[in-house]
C-alpha cells in the first residue's frame, strides 16, 4: 500500500511498560492477583494471547515485533527511538525525527505529565464497581469524577525489587536481541 512509508517506533523499557500495563489492569478492575504472580503465571504459558490474557510480558517483546516491521520495510525506513530519550530530551529527539521524515523542525515542545497512573485504594470495591457502574462513569458531571478518583485511586507503589529483577531476566534476551539487530544501547533498561 505504502512501500515508502516511514516508520517511527518508540519503546519503553519493557519492564516498567508491563508493570504499568499491570497497574492499568488493577485500575479497571481487571487485576486483583499480586504484581508477581500475575507475571509468573504468564510467563508459565506458551504464548499469551490478547483478549485471553493481559499480555503483560508478550507485549514487551519488541524484536520479534519489530522484526514484522523491517521485513516489510528496509530498516533506513524505520526509526527507532527510546522513550526515556523523548522524556528526557524531547527537543533532541522531535529534531531527529523532523530529520528522518526530512520535514521542517518541531516548533516548541510543551513538557507536562499527561495521563498519570493511578491504582485503586479498595482494589475488590473497585472491581466491583467497574463491572457494575463502568458505564455511568460517562454520565457523571466531571467535578463529581475528580472527587471520586481522589477519593477512589492513588498513585501505584514503586515496582518491587523482586517484579523488578523477574521482569529484568525475563527480558534479557530480548534486550540482546534489540541492541544487536537494531543498534541500540539498551544498558539503563538492564
Amino acid at each position: 500500500y505504502a512501500p515508502d512509508a516511514k516508520i517511527l517506533v518508540v519503546l519503553r523499557n519493557p519492564s516498567g511498560r508491563a508493570y504499568s500495563h499491570y497497574t492499568m489492569a488493577a485500575k479497571y478492575g481487571m487485576e486483583l492477583r499480586p504484581a508477581l504472580q500475575a507475571f509468573r503465571e504468564e510467563a508459565a504459558l506458551d504464548r499469551a494471547r490478547w483478549g485471553v490474557d493481559e499480555c503483560y510480558l508478550e507485549l514487551g517483546k519488541y524484536a520479534e515485533q519489530l522484526r514484522r516491521w523491517t521485513h516489510a520495510f528496509p530498516q533506513g525506513q524505520c526509526l527507532v527511538l527510546l522513550y526515556d530519550e523523548l522524556a528526557a530530551q524531547p527537543a533532541a529527539v522531535l529534531e531527529r525525527v523532523a530529520r528522518f521524515l526530512e520535514i521542517a523542525p518541531f516548533g516548541s515542545v510543551e513538557e507536562a505529565v499527561k495521563n498519570a497512573g493511578s491504582v485503586p485504594r479498595f482494589p475488590r470495591l473497585n472491581a466491583w464497581l467497574m463491572s457494575v457502574a463502568a458505564p455511568l462513569r460517562e454520565q457523571l458531571p466531571p467535578s463529581l469524577a475528580t472527587i471520586l478518583k481522589r477519593v477512589l485511586q492513588r498513585s501505584p507503589d514503586a515496582m518491587d525489587e523482586e517484579v523488578a529483577l523477574f521482569l529484568r531476566r525475563y527480558y534479557a534476551s530480548t534486550l540482546r536481541e534489540l541492541e544487536e539487530e537494531f543498534e541500540l544501547n539498551l544498558n539503563t533498561w538492564k
